[in-house]
C-alpha cells in the first residue's frame, strides 16, 4: 500500500470517525424546518435527502418544510411585507429541529466579512436554541468548475467559501450542535460528474437534480453516520407533492395582496337595487370584506393539503398508500362580487365575437374581421394581453383560472 493510498484512507477513516462522534436522533413527529439559500430552496423540488430520511425513519411520521429562499442568509430574510420573521415561522410550523444551510452566499464578502458572519451564526443558534429546537449546521457547497467554459473559474471562489465552511464548523463546535460538511463531498461529487463529461449545477453554484441527487446520499451520511439505502423513487415523488403543495402556500403569488399592504384594502360588497335592478347599491347586511381575511383561508386551506399530503408519504414509506382526497379542508370565505353582472347569479353574459363585431362603429374604408375567438381556440380564454412580432404573428397571455381564489 503506498503513502498516497494510507493518506487518503486515514482522510476517510478520521471523516468518519468525526461523524460517529456525533448523529443526529430524530424523535416521533419532529418537525424539521429548513433554512437557508440555494442548496436549502433547491431541495424542496427534488425531494432526494427528504425521502431518505423518511424512508430510514418511517415510523417516526417526520413533518418537513422547506422555508429556505436562494437570496437568504443567515442574517437576511427578505420577505413581502407582514410575512412573518424566520422565527416566527419556526413557531408556525412547529420546528422542533432546524437544519440551517448558510455561508455561500455570505463567503463573497471574502475573510474580511468572516468575523461578523459568525457572530450573526452564533447568534442565530443561540436565538434558534430558546425556542427548544434542535441545531444542525451544514457547511456551505464548493462551486462547480462547469463544463460550459462561459462560466467562471470557481478556484477564487472556493478559496472564501472554504473560509466560511470551516468558520460553520468552528461556530458548530463552540455551540455543541451537529455539523455536516458538504464542502468536501460536494467537490468529490463534481470530480466524478467531470469524469463523465457532465456538471452537477446550472451556472457553477445552483445545483441541478442530478446534483441534488448526487449530494443527497453524502449529507444522509453526515447527519446518521452510516449509508443509506436505495431510495423509493415512489416515495420520493410523494414528497415532491407534498412540498409543491407547501411552497404554493409558503412562497404564494402575489403576497403583498396576501399579507401585504394591499392585503387590508376594504371591498364593499355591492348588488342590484331590489327596487331598480339597474341601479347598483351595498348589499345589505353586509360590511366590507379584507383581502386578507380571504386569502388567510386560503392559506390555511393550503396548510390542510399539505398535512393530507405528508400522511401519504408516511404511508408509502411504511411500505403502503393512501388516496390524498381533501374532504377535510376549512370552508373558504364567501365573498360578494362587487361589480355584478346581468345573470340571477350576478355573473356577467359575455358577447360572441360576432355579437361584438355588430356593434363596433368603423372609421371610414375600413373593415373587421373575426379570426380568432374562444370557440375556435378555447386556450384563448381570459386573455390578459397581446402583442405583434416583427413576423407579424399574434401572441397571446393568458390567465386560464382567473379569478380562482381556492
Amino acid at each position: 500500500m503506498n503513502i498516497r493510498y494510507l493518506a487518503a484512507f486515514a482522510l476517510v477513516a478520521t471523516c468518519a470517525f468525526a461523524q460517529a462522534q456525533q448523529k443526529l436522533e430524530l424523535k416521533p413527529n419532529d418537525h424539521i424546518a429548513i433554512v437557508g439559500g440555494s442548496v436549502a430552496d433547491r431541495m424542496q423540488h427534488t425531494g432526494y435527502l427528504e425521502a431518505l430520511i423518511q424512508q430510514r425513519l418511517a415510523a417516526k411520521e417526520l413533518v418537513f418544510r422547506n422555508l429556505g429562499v436562494a437570496a437568504d442568509e443567515v442574517g437576511t430574510w427578505h420577505r413581502s411585507q407582514n410575512f412573518g420573521s424566520r422565527e416566527e415561522w419556526f413557531k408556525r410550523t412547529g420546528a422542533t429541529v432546524v437544519f440551517a444551510f448558510y455561508g455561500y452566499n455570505e463567503s463573497f464578502k471574502g475573510a474580511a466579512g468572516v468575523d461578523a458572519f459568525k457572530g450573526t451564526l452564533q447568534k442565530f443558534v443561540k436565538d434558534t436554541q430558546a425556542t427548544g429546537a434542535k441545531v444542525v449546521l451544514f457547511s456551505p457547497i464548493a462551486a462547480e468548475k462547469h463544463r460550459d467554459p462561459n462560466f467562471a473559474d470557481p478556484t477564487a471562489i472556493n478559496e472564501n467559501v472554504k473560509i466560511y465552511a470551516t468558520a460553520v464548523e468552528a461556530v458548530a463546535k463552540e455551540a455543541g450542535v451537529q455539523f455536516v460538511d458538504l464542502f468536501a463531498p460536494s467537490q468529490a461529487a463534481y470530480k466524478a460528474a467531470a469524469a463523465k463529461g457532465q456538471s452537477l449545477t446550472t451556472n457553477g453554484w445552483y445545483l441541478t437534480d442530478a446534483g441534488d441527487k448526487a449530494l443527497a446520499p453524502a449529507i444522509y451520511q453526515g447527519l446518521f453516520g452510516e449509508v443509506p439505502q436505495t431510495l423509493n423513487e415512489k416515495l420520493r415523488k410523494a414528497v415532491n407533492e407534498k412540498n409543491w403543495e407547501f411552497h404554493t402556500r409558503y412562497r404564494t403569488v402575489d403576497g403583498y395582496n396576501v399579507y401585504g399592504g394591499r392585503s387590508f384594502e376594504k371591498y364593499q360588497p355591492r348588488v342590484p337595487d331590489e327596487k331598480e335592478p339597474s341601479k347598483i347599491v351595498n348589499k345589505p347586511g353586509t360590511t366590507p370584506i379584507l383581502n386578507n381575511t380571504v386569502m388567510q383561508r386560503e392559506m390555511q386551506i393550503r396548510d390542510v393539503m399539505t398535512e393530507n399530503r405528508e400522511k401519504r408519504v408516511w404511508a408509502i414509506a411504511k411500505g403502503g398508500d393512501l388516496v390524498v382526497k381533501d374532504d377535510n379542508l376549512p370552508e373558504p370565505v364567501p365573498v360578494y362580487t362587487n361589480k355584478p353582472g346581468d345573470k340571477p347569479d350576478l355573473s356577467h353574459t359575455y358577447q360572441s365575437g360576432e355579437e361584438v363585431m355588430s356593434k363596433l362603429k368603423l372609421a371610414p374604408n375600413c373593415k373587421i374581421t373575426l379570426f380568432a375567438d374562444e370557440k375556435r381556440f378555447p386556450e384563448l380564454a381570459n386573455p390578459l394581453q397581446m402583442a405583434w412580432d416583427t413576423k407579424g404573428r399574434l401572441w397571446v397571455a393568458v390567465w386560464k383560472n382567473y379569478p380562482e381564489r381556492e
